[in-house]
């Protein structure tokens, strides 16, 4: 399982980090929303809102 986050900022004073673990492997940013918003994790609505997008690695270079 490879583990993503996303960042999302509505507004001043609100924000949320939403992290999920998905079988996928995606390292386009719109590829991670799109799955988060399949997964009903984020609406689409707020797409316009994310502000990043990454997977997390375990691993240190």
């Amino acid at each position: 399982m490879i583990q993503y986050e996303i960042i999302v900022i509505y507004d001043k004073e609100y924000g949320e980090v939403i992290i999920f673990e998905s079988n996928k492997y995606m390292n386009d940013s719109n590829d991670i929303v799109s799955e988060a918003i399949l997964l009903e994790l984020l609406e689409e609505k707020y797409r316009n809102k994310v502000r990043w997008a990454f997977s997390k690695s375990d691993y240190k270079y």
